[in-house]
């Protein structure tokens, strides 16, 4: 695996991705006995953190000309950009509903925003528009 072939921004992307990887092992919520890592919060703390690195993974593996992973009509840049969002949005929630949360989560929540700051670069790079409601309404959006 070749990472000169990364972009600045796709780099960015990479370490978004490895910051949600080792929240998914840091405590997100205190509890008397001691602390919770992510796997143990629940699944909007770890499918959260999980959506994310896939939207990092579908990124490389296109970088690397790996494999050109698409959804319905949405491109690999897009998808990089819609999955650390959706993951954004679990982590929010997580946060909103839970008890004594702890540094983990606020890691998730700054790899989630590396992610989508990294990707939505990327996707303008390659020309791209950022996917509405409209677009996923009508089936166009490249």
């Amino acid at each position: 695996m070749d990472l000169t072939r990364l972009t600045k921004n796709q780099r960015v992307v990479v370490t978004g991705a490895v910051l949600a990887a080792i929240s998914l092992f840091l405590p997100w919520r205190g509890v008397a006995t001691g602390s919770v890592p992510a796997f143990d919060s629940g699944l909007l703390a770890w499918g959260g953190l999980l959506v994310e690195i896939a939207g990092a993974i579908i990124l490389v593996l296109k970088a690397m000309e790996i494999a050109d992973i698409t959804a319905a009509s949405l491109s690999a840049e897009q998808l990089a950009l819609v999955l650390p969002v959706i993951g954004l949005a679990m982590i929010i929630i997580r946060w909103i509903i839970g008890d004594q949360t702890t540094f983990g989560l606020y890691v998730g929540l700054v790899s989630a925003v590396t992610v989508i700051y990294g990707a939505f670069l990327s996707l303008r790079d390659a020309g791209l528009t950022v996917p509405t409601l409209r677009d996923f309404r009508s089936g166009r959006i490249r």
